[in-house]
């Protein structure tokens, strides 16, 4: 028999063939049709009572669940995974890696780190948030509340991410700026001035106009660098722009966040491979050192890439597959992120020796 404190059933009478009764403040509800009833209980106020499968819960203070979220449609989430995954350790650190750790021997390490880390870990982290429905910090702590410092360290690794990343993003703003001019900066220099002349004049340009830099830390110059702050503002302008409504905005500005550089890609593969020398570089990238893949950094150097390409373990992930539907088909959406983060990675590659192939034939340094 269920106890329920004061509400507790009546018990029969011996020998009686009546079920038992309960008392009038409270009538039944089948356990079939979940409901809510306004009762009393020893005099007190009336209160809600819900009653499922047989047992009492009192939501006094509950209120019904909002609708979620979700995305437009399912390929605002395959894109927004995609500009996720795909970034910088796909243009800039992928290529030197590949050069660095064996040329062509180290894509073996990677795709088998791709195969037994990346579409794993990209799986877990999906299905997480598209059971539980919630961010970072509320999916782990509902599945056990001591794990609740796992989202906390994902926010807080995140929030590293997207201070540089927009900085980043400011340097970019920059020279798209100044590459509106007939004659780019850096192309050249003043050649009154030594230091320029005897140096790289797009590292002098780097160096010394973009950054400002100075030979310590306890040097502070002239101050701050007014051109790069007025584009870090803009730049966390167009970021806040793209998320401020939530999935709504993201999902419409990943059609061109994920989409716009892969135009960029195949314009400046395009060209790089119709220089003169794009064979040199393209066969220093690929020509593979078989040796190289006895040595242990090899393969924790494919692992990091693999980890931090994917954007693992940084909760975005998680966040994104929240706002799918329950029942969405998690496996194809990990498999298709992680094969287009790969292919974009070797993309990269190519775009990059091909124009360090014309650089190597132009200055005889490759």
């Amino acid at each position: 028999m269920m106890d329920v404190g004061p509400l507790s059933m009546h018990k029969p009478e011996e020998g009686g063939n009546e079920p038992p009764a309960w008392p009038k403040s409270l009538s039944m509800v089948s356990q079939d049709q979940p409901d809510r009833e306004k009762m009393t209980v020893n005099g007190k106020d009336p209160i809600d009572i819900e009653i499922r499968k047989g047992s009492l819960v009192e939501n006094g203070d509950a209120k019904p669940e909002e609708e979620k979220e979700a995305w437009g449609n399912k390929t605002q989430f395959i894109l927004a995974c995609i500009g996720l995954a795909v970034g910088l350790g796909n243009v800039w650190r992928f290529p030197y890696l590949l050069h660095k750790n064996g040329g062509g021997a180290f894509l073996i390490p990677y795709f088998l780190m791709l195969l037994i880390e990346g579409l794993p870990m990209m799986y877990v982290e999906m299905a997480i948030g598209q059971y539980f429905r919630g961010g970072s910090i509320v999916s782990w702590q509902k599945i056990h509340p001591s794990l609740k410092g796992v989202g906390l360290c994902c926010v807080v690794i995140s929030s590293f991410l997207c201070i540089y990343y927009v900085m980043v993003i400011a340097w970019i703003i920059n020279y798209l700026w100044v590459s509106l001019r007939p004659t780019p900066p850096y192309a050249g220099c003043d050649y009154t001035d030594d230091v320029c002349c005897s140096h790289d004049k797009t590292l002098y340009y780097w160096y010394t106009v973009v950054l400002q830099a100075t030979p310590s830390i306890d040097d502070s110059g002239n101050g701050p660098a007014w051109h790069l702050v007025i584009f870090l503002i803009l730049a966390w302008i167009v970021t806040y722009l793209c998320v401020f409504q939530g999935v709504k905005s993201t999902g419409k500005a990943a059609y061109f966040a994920a989409t716009f550089p892969y135009v960029c890609l195949v314009i400046l593969l395009i060209r790089g491979v119709t220089l003169p020398g794009a064979d040199i570089g393209l066969k220093a990238l690929f020509t593979p050192k078989w040796e190289r893949l006895a040595d242990p950094r090899v393969w924790i150097s494919a692992a990091t890439q693999t980890f931090f390409s994917l954007s693992l373990g940084f909760g975005a992930l998680v966040a994104f597959a929240s706002f799918m539907p329950y029942k969405n088909n998690i496996t194809k959406d990990a498999v298709l992120v992680a094969v287009v983060n790969s292919f974009t990675s070797v993309l990269a590659g190519l775009c990059i020796y091909s124009i360090l192939g014309f650089r190597s034939k132009t200055t005889g340094v490759l």
